[in-house]
Order: C-alpha cells, then structure tokens, then sequence
C-alpha cells in the first residue's frame, strides 16, 4: 500500500477501480485488510478508495487520544493528498461515525454518505449489552486474521451478496 503525508502522520492507502470516487472507512482498530473482497466488487464501478485510520494497519499510531473530528480530518487530508475534491463516504460501525464528523465539518467534499452498523455517539444512541461488549473486546480477537475476526461477528460472511446501487437524491441528508 502506498503512503501518503496528512496533518501529523502517513496515512497508507489503496485506489483500485474507476469512476465517482467511493472512499470506505473501516471500523474500531480495523485495518483496510477487514474489508476483504468488498472493495474489489465495487471497483466495477466506482473508483474505491481504501485506507488504515490512524492507529490500525500499517498507518501511523501516534500514542495520543483519538476523537471522531481528528479522524475526520485525516480522511478530507487524504482525499486534499490525492487530489479528489469531492466522494462518496461509507463508513461502518466507528468508520460510520468518522463518516458523519466528516459530513457535517466537510459537506463541499462530499457527494453521497452511507452508514452501515453505526451510530450517532453515546447520548443518542442504545448502548451494547455487556455480553456482547465482552466478545468484542476480548484479547483473542486481535489475533485473528480479518476474515475469521469478520465471521466471528457475522457467520454469514463471505457468501455471495447481491449488490444494489442505490443513490440519494441531492439534499437528503
């Protein structure tokens, strides 16, 4: 994966596809590698841009707090580095939250947002229950490759999915 300079760190990257720009950021201490076939599936249609948030996969880990607005500006410094003015975002799970930070503080960059898994911070939103915060959490987990990490959270992942192209009309969000 390539690197490139953003605010205080390197961000590693990768571009795959052509066509409207459709950047997909990850969730809670995942790297890129999580995304497994998705992005090559869209790259049929879009131009996917990848990436490792701050503090996962082979990007930066500055040993400081991290907050959604921080992350948020690494994802519009990234898209300034590569020069694309304006994406798609889809972000799931704390990538959804990234996603809406970025929305409101940047919406000239952006041309659709789609969330999956996510919400919209703790005094809003229906707290996990304590089971499933554990299962999470546990220390076993990061061991995992990403794809048996993805399984263990959904068994259903890696069948074959059908994709739906769906487009919001302009103001919607």
């Amino acid at each position: 994966m390539p690197a490139v300079k953003v605010g205080d760190i390197n961000i590693n990257y990768e571009i795959r596809g052509r066509g409207e720009p459709l950047l997909l950021i990850m969730g809670y201490g995942c790297s890129s590698d999580h995304w497994l076939d998705f992005p090559d599936r869209l790259a049929k249609e879009y131009q996917v841009i990848t990436f490792d948030n701050r503090g996962t996969g082979s990007t930066d880990k500055p040993d400081i707090p991290y907050t959604a607005q921080m992350m948020a500006a690494d994802t519009a410094g990234l898209l300034d580095a590569l020069g694309i003015k304006q994406a798609n975002i889809f972000g799931v799970s704390q990538g959804g939250m990234i996603a809406q930070e970025f929305a409101v503080t940047y919406p000239e960059k952006l041309i659709n947002l789609i969330l999956g898994s996510t919400w919209c911070g703790l005094s809003a939103g229906i707290p996990s229950s304590a089971e499933f915060m554990a299962f999470i959490m546990d220390p076993a987990r990061a061991t995992m490759i990403p794809e048996a990490k993805a399984k263990s959270i959904y068994p259903g992942c890696g069948q074959r999915i059908s994709l739906r192209k769906i487009r919001l009309q302009p103001g919607a969000i």
